[in-house]
């Protein structure tokens, strides 16, 4: 069921790992079907590289298994997925990842912010969103509510960092992969002039950029 999703999920999760944005077995990927309400998410605790299309899970909204190979199980993070498809219905696809200097801003729970005009690539804004145990649902309460109605990027407090698509799979890893390297020349400039002095482009210039170029996405 959901083969063309599935697909898609797990060639981005594979994408995401040659990309350096996470490990063979962190992190977690996931799309929903709109019209069926169900996800299909990364298994819990499998490396990637040894997975098929038909490994991924696919779960409904509540979280109850649907499909998956005998062992398989959610993703640890399947309350996160849910709860941002639940609270933004124009979200279809979610890409957590631990990539490293994404990961120093969150230990040092510490926003990414707007360094380069390539962060319109994740609507220019990357805040922080607040420390919880990871798998809780107050971690999912935390992103939710900082994504709000309109993010796409967060960075999870001492965690790592999450992008979500409004078109698909391959848009999330997109975005994940700008925000960590807007994160990367962030951390760098901060190397050289210290982080007090590094300077940023303000959200109203970006939004007027990101208009002129019709990129605009609300």
């Amino acid at each position: 069921m959901l083969e063309e999703i599935k697909s898609q999920v797990l060639e981005q999760a594979l994408q995401a790992e040659k990309s350096g944005l996470c490990y063979p077995t962190s992190g977690n990927f996931s799309m929903i079907d709109e019209e069926r309400r169900l996800v299909a998410i990364t298994p819990k605790g499998k490396v990637r590289s040894t997975l098929k299309p038909e490994d991924i899970v696919l779960i409904d909204m509540e979280g109850n298994v649907v499909e998956a190979p005998e062992g398989f199980v959610p993703s640890s993070e399947k309350n996160l997925h849910l709860a941002i498809y639940k609270a933004r219905k124009d979200l279809v696809a979610v890409a957590h990842t631990h990539a490293p200097y994404c990961s120093v801003f969150a230990a040092l729970n510490l926003p990414v912010e707007p360094v380069l005009p390539e962060a319109n690539r994740f609507d220019c804004r990357c805040p922080l969103a607040p420390y919880a145990t990871p798998g809780s649902q107050q971690l999912a309460d935390n992103v939710v509510e900082t994504l709000g109605t309109h993010g796409v990027a967060v960075i999870m407090g001492q965690h790592g960092m999450l992008a979500a698509s409004r078109r698909d799979m391959h848009d999330a890893y997109i975005k994940a992969l700008y925000v960590e390297d807007v994160a990367r020349t962030y951390y760098r400039m901060a190397v050289l002039v210290g982080l007090e002095n590094v300077k940023h482009m303000s959200l109203e210039e970006y939004d007027e950029m990101m208009i002129a170029l019709g990129k605009k996405e609300y």
